[in-house]
């Protein structure tokens, strides 16, 4: 498409404004994902993940992400949401989020509306290998559990005092410091931790209703089969084109899904 143009419009809410500056001290934990996020490209990308924990919360997000919540809380910068800001860092690929609140874990996803699924945090029954082995000088032990038509690898140590892990590997004897599915589209590796401070409120995911998996799989289904144009305007988006037959047909594809999930859902 030729000379596109988007302008977001957006409500500057008064809550939104109000949680601006409410932020809260972290223990940061750095991961290096490589993965394969389309089923029909063998494309291959690595980002920067981050695990977030806090109490007895944790919260697993791409960097893009995190920064784009960051810039979201900023009281200087809502102002101009809708007009021009600078999005540099926040592009990702790597769409996988996790909340978790003490005994539960929230799967999120953003569609037409934010939605959040509800889990135990023992979702992933493991087999644990009583061996030990090194990794990057840490003592670690090995475990293999399925989660919906992946079985993931994972490696934990207990050098590291904290049961938790990326996206949804939190029920570990100890801290997981690398995990790989059997396909070998995932990889995570842990690469350090730091103290840092964030936006206790991310997004809209307080107000977000939970639902349930069957009704994540039908948003997807019908967000695919809208056109580019539909799910822009259903975003507040406008979109400014040359009037052409090859901008009109682009803007009337369906948009379709080709994602290469970390769970294959079934209804």
């Amino acid at each position: 498409m030729k000379r596109l143009v988007m302008s977001t419009i957006c409500a500057l809410g008064i809550t939104v404004v109000s949680m601006a500056q409410e932020k809260i001290d972290v223990m940061r934990y750095e991961y290096g994902v490589t993965f394969k996020p389309s089923v029909v490209s063998d494309e291959v990308k690595t980002e920067t993940v981050y695990l977030d924990v806090w109490d007895s919360s944790s919260r697993f997000y791409s960097e893009g992400y995190a920064k784009r919540t960051e810039r979201l809380t900023k009281t200087g910068q809502l102002a101009f949401l809708g007009v021009n800001f600078d999005m540099s860092g926040e592009t990702t690929f790597f769409k996988e989020i996790v909340v978790k609140e003490i005994d539960k874990q929230y799967y999120v996803e953003r569609i037409s509306a934010l939605l959040k699924i509800e889990y135990p945090v023992n979702i992933v029954k493991w087999t644990i290998d009583s061996a030990t082995e090194k990794y990057e000088g840490m003592t670690v032990q090995k475990a293999v559990g399925e989660l919906n038509g992946r079985t993931w690898t994972v490696w934990f140590t207990t050098e590291i005092p904290l049961i938790e892990g990326p996206y949804k590997f939190k029920n570990l004897p100890g801290f997981v410091v690398k995990a790989v599915d059997d396909k070998q589209d995932y990889l995570f590796e842990f690469r350090k931790s730091e103290k840092v401070q964030v936006p206790l409120h991310f997004y809209e995911y307080e107000k977000a209703a939970i639902t349930k998996e069957k009704d994540l799989i039908r948003a997807r289904e019908l967000r695919a089969n809208k056109s580019l144009k539909q799910d822009f305007a259903e975003k507040g988006i406008q979109i400014y084109l040359e009037d052409t037959v090859e901008n009109q047909q682009s803007m009337s594809k369906k948009i379709g899904d080709n994602t290469n999930y970390m769970e294959w859902l079934t209804k």
